[in-house]
C-alpha cells in the first residue's frame, strides 16, 4: 500500500513538471531575494569591520582650533581604559592646481594606513600618496605642493611617492569631505613624517578605547557606548577653551611687550642718531664757512674732506631712513598683532566620532548605504512571498482538482484523509523545500555579492567577504513552507471533506450568480458574447482574479518605487543648487583679514566673473541630535535685508517665505529637532522662535535677520561671509 502511495506522489511530481517547476522557481526567488537582501548588509558591515579593527581605526577625535598643546595633552593622556596618539594634519595644494591634498603624520598604532603598494615614508622627504591616485602617480615620481598659507606648518614642499595606501579613516574614494585649500574639495591625501611638521601643538588626538575594540562598530552596543565616551569627553574638555585661550593672551601679551620694549628702544637709537646727524650736519656748515676764509691751497684740501663728510652724513641719513621706515612697519606689525591678540575668540574642542570627523563622509554612506538594503529587504521580498502564495493557493487548487479522481479511489481503498492530504503537503513542501535551498545559495553568495559590489565601489573597503547566516536561511525556510505547504494543505483539507463516491465523480462547475453589471442593463446589453463571458469568469473565479490584482499590482508598485526615488533623487541636485540655493560660490573672510585685504576683496569682486554677490554673516555650529542620529553641523545665516534674494529662496509648500521675527528653519533640521512654526529652537544654548520651514535637501540651516540675531545673542553681527552668483 506504501509502495502505491509513494509511486503516485512520485507520478505526480513527474507529469507536472511545470507546476512543480513553477512552485519552485517561486520560492526560489523569494528566498534568494530576502536572504540576498537580509545578508548583504550584514556582509558589508563584517567587512568594514574588520578593515577597521585591522587599521585599529580610531573610536572618537579631539580637534581644537588652536591646536593642542602640552596642557591638553597630558589632559587627554589621563583617560581611563583608552589609548591615546597625537598627530599632525594639514590641507595643501598640489601644484600648478586647484587640487587639495590633506596630508597626515605617520600614525604609530591608532588609524594606521594600509599599504597597498610600495611602502611608508622612512625620510623627511619621502610620501605615501593614497591608493585611488595609482593612475596618476608611480612609485619614484615626486610631487610639489603650493604653500599658500604664510606659516604653513609643512617644512618642504616637494616630496618622493614610496608607496600607496589606504585610510581607515576616510573609507570613500570619491566624497572625500570639505578642504581649507585649494577649490575647498578634498581630493586626496598623503602620510608624511612627523618630523616633516614645524608645529608647537599637535592637529589631533586620536583615542580608541578599551571595551569598544571586540564590538561591531554598526551595532547599536558600540554606538551607545561610543556615545557614553563622547560625552565624558566634551566634559573633560568643557574648560579648555577658557585656558587655552588666557594662555596664549598671556604669552602674546608678553611677546608683545618684549617686541614694544625692542621697539622703543630702537626709537630711542634712532632718535639719538637722528640728534647726532644734526650735530654732524651743524659742525659740517661751521666747517664750510671757515673754509672760505681760508687760502686756496689749504682751501683746495679742506673742500675734498669736507665732500667726504657729506657723502658719509647722506649715507647714514639715508641708513637712519630706513630705519625709520622700518621701525613703522614694525609698529603696524605690532599694532596689528596687538588687535589680533584681542580680537581672538576662545577656541573649540572639537569631539569627533568616524562619522562626524574630517573625511568621514564616507564611512557615513557605508553606514547608511547598509542600513537601506537592510530596509529594503524588509519590503521587497514581503511582495514576492505575497505572489508565491496566491500562486502556489491557486495551483495546488487546480492540482488537487486534476487529483481529485485519485484522492478518491485511495480514499475508497481505506486511506485517511491525513494520509491523502499529506500527498498535496509533501508535493508543496518538496517544491518549496528545494526551491528555497538553491535560492537561500545563490542569495549567499550570488546576489549579495552583486549588491554589496556596487555599493562598495567607491570605498577603500573592497569587495565584502561573503558568510553564511542560519537565521536568515530558516527564516527563508519558514516563510517558502507557509507560502506553499499552508495552501497545499488548506486546499487538500477542504476538498476531501466529500466522501469517496462524491471524489470519483467529476468536480461540479462553479454555481454561477449574477453579477452586479448585469444589472446595469444599459451596459451590459451593449457587451458582446465573450465579453460577457470574460466578465462572469473574472467574478466567478474571484481568487485567480486577486492573484493576478495583487501580484501585478506588487511588481509595479516595486518598479514604481523604485523609479520614483531614481527621479526624486536625480532631481534633488537641480531643486537645491539651482532654484533654491541659486549662488555658486561663498566666499569667507579670515578672522585675521586687514583692511587692505578687505579692499581688494571688494575689487575683486567687482571683476568680470561677478554678476551679483551679497554680505551677510555666517557661522556653523555643531548640536546632537541624540537617539535620532549623529552629530550634525548647521549653518546660521544673518542678513540686513528682508531676504536673501536672489542668492536663496526660501519657500515653504510652493510660498515665498520672509526672514521677519524669529528663524526660517530647514525641513530636515525641524524635523530632527521635532519643532513646528511657532515652537523654540536651541541652538548655542540660546532659544530661538521658529517663524517658518523652509523646503531644503542637502544639509541644515537657519536664517535670520540683523534685528532678531541681535535680539537672541546680544551682539551685533559682523558680516563675514560673501554669497556670489556669477555671470555664467
Amino acid at each position: 500500500m506504501k509502495k502505491t502511495y509513494r509511486k503516485d506522489l512520485f507520478q505526480s511530481v513527474t507529469t507536472s513538471k511545470g507546476r512543480f517547476v513553477s512552485i519552485l522557481t517561486l520560492m526560489m526567488l523569494g528566498s534568494l531575494a530576502l536572504v540576498g537582501l537580509k545578508v548583504a548588509s550584514p556582509n558589508m558591515e563584517r567587512t568594514a569591520g574588520d578593515y577597521l579593527r585591522k587599521a585599529n581605526t580610531l573610536d572618537l577625535a579631539v580637534i581644537a582650533d588652536y591646536g593642542l598643546d602640552k596642557e591638553d595633552q597630558d589632559e587627554l593622556k589621563t583617560l581611563q581604559g583608552a589609548s591615546v596618539e597625537f598627530g599632525y594634519m594639514v590641507d595643501l595644494t598640489v601644484e600648478n592646481g586647484e587640487e587639495a591634498v590633506r596630508l597626515y603624520s605617520k600614525p604609530e598604532s591608532i588609524s594606521t594606513f594600509q599599504v597597498t603598494e610600495g611602502r611608508l615614508p622612512e625620510t623627511n622627504e619621502e610620501i605615501a600618496l593614497a591608493d585611488f591616485w595609482k593612475d596618476r602617480y608611480q612609485i619614484g615620481q615626486t610631487i610639489t605642493f603650493t604653500k599658500k598659507e604664510e606659516k604653513s606648518i609643512v617644512k618642504s614642499q616637494t616630496f618622493t611617492i614610496t608607496g600607496f595606501v589606504e585610510s581607515g579613516e576616510i573609507l570613500s574614494k570619491e566624497d572625500l569631505g570639505s578642504a581649507s585649500s585649494g577649490n575647498g574639495n578634498l581630493t586626496g591625501y598623503g602620510v608624511i613624517l612627523p618630523s616633516q611638521f614645524d608645529s608647537d601643538v599637535y592637529s589631533i588626538a586620536r583615542v580608541r578605547y578599551d571595551d569598544l575594540k571586540n564590538l561591531d562598530t554598526f551595532s547599536s552596543d558600540y554606538k551607545t557606548k561610543r556615545a557614553q565616551h563622547q560625552e565624558e569627553l566634551q566634559d573633560l574638555l568643557a574648560d579648555n577653551g577658557q585656558k587655552r585661550l588666557a594662555s596664549i593672551k598671556s604669552n602674546g601679551q608678553k611677546s608683545l611687550e618684549e617686541g614694544k620694549e625692542q621697539l622703543q628702544t630702537a626709537e630711542s637709537n634712532l632718535e639719538n642718531g637722528k640728534s647726532q646727524l644734526e650735530q654732524a650736519e651743524s659742525r659740517l656748515k661751521t666747517q664750510e664757512e671757515q673754509a672760505t676764509a681760508l687760502p686756496e691751497p689749504q682751501k683746495s684740501q679742506i673742500e675734498g674732506h669736507l665732500t667726504k663728510a657729506k657723502e658719509e652724513l647722506a649715507t647714514k641719513k639715508e641708513k637712519l631712513a630706513q630705519t625709520e621706515s622700518d621701525l613703522t612697519k614694525e609698529k603696524e606689525k605690532l599694532e596689528q598683532r596687538q588687535k589680533e591678540l584681542d580680537e581672538l575668540a576662545e577656541p573649540k574642542y572639537h569631539v569627533y566620532n568616524r562619522q562626524t570627523m574630517p573625511g568621514g563622509q564616507g564611512y557615513r554612506m557605508y553606514s547608511n548605504l547598509s542600513t537601506s538594503i537592510r530596509s529594503i529587504g524588509n519590503i521587497f521580498p514581503v511582495v514576492l512571498y505575497m505572489v508565491a502564495a496566491m500562486v502556489t493557493f491557486t495551483t495546488m487548487t487546480r492540482f488537487v482538482d486534476e487529483e481529485r479522481t485519485n484522492a478518491g479511489i485511495f480514499k475508497a481503498l481505506g486511506y485517511r484523509n491525513r494520509d491523502i492530504v499529506a500527498k498535496f503537503v509533501l508535493y508543496g513542501f518538496l517544491a518549496g523545500t528545494v526551491g528555497t535551498l538553491i535560492g537561500t545559495l545563490l542569495g549567499h553568495y550570488l546576489l549579495a555579492g552583486v549588491i554589496s559590489d556596487v555599493i562598495t565601489a567607491g570605498m577603500v573597503v573592497g569587495k565584502s567577504q561573503e558568510y553564511f547566516y542560519w537565521s536568515y536561511s530558516l527564516l527563508a525556510l519558514a516563510l517558502s513552507w507557509v507560502s506553499s505547504v499552508l495552501p497545499a494543505y488548506l486546499v487538500a483539507r477542504r476538498e476531501l471533506h466529500d466522501e469517496a463516491a462524491q471524489l470519483l465523480l467529476p468536480k461540479p462547475p462553479v454555481k454561477g450568480s449574477k453579477i452586479l453589471m448585469e444589472r446595469l442593463s444599459f451596459i451590459w446589453s451593449r457587451l458582446s458574447f465573450t465579453h460577457k463571458v470574460t466578465a462572469r469568469n473574472i467574478f466567478r473565479y474571484k481568487q485567480r482574479m486577486l492573484m493576478t490584482i495583487f501580484g501585478v499590482a506588487g511588481s509595479v508598485a516595486l518598479l514604481f518605487a523604485g523609479l520614483g526615488i531614481q527621479s526624486s533623487v536625480g532631481g534633488v541636485v537641480d531643486r537645491q543648487f539651482e532654484q533654491i540655493q541659486q549662488y555658486q560660490m561663498i566666499v569667507a573672510e579670515k578672522s585675521s583679514v586687514t583692511e587692505q585685504e578687505k579692499a581688494d576683496l571688494e575689487s575683486a569682486l567687482q571683476a568680470d566673473p561677478i554678476h551679483a554677490y551679497q554680505k551677510i554673516y555666517s557661522k556653523s555650529i555643531e548640536k546632537d541630535f541624540k537617539g535620532k542620529t549623529g552629530l550634525q553641523t548647521i549653518t546660521i545665516m544673518v542678513t540686513s535685508r528682508e531676504n536673501f534674494k536672489p542668492f536663496i529662496a526660501l519657500e515653504e509648500n510652493g510660498q515665498e517665505v520672509q526672514v521677519t521675527d524669529g528663524a526660517v528653519v530647514s525641513q530636515k533640521l525641524a524635523q530632527l529637532a521635532g519643532v513646528t512654526v511657532g515652537d523654540k529652537l536651541e541652538l548655542d544654548g540660546k532659544e530661538i522662535k521658529v517663524s517658518a520651514i523652509s523646503e531644503n535637501y542637502v544639509g541644515h540651516f537657519v536664517y535670520l535677520n540683523r534685528a532678531t540675531y541681535e535680539q537672541v545673542y546680544g551682539t551685533s553681527p559682523q558680516d563675514n561671509t560673501y554669497l556670489v552668483k556669477l555671470k555664467e
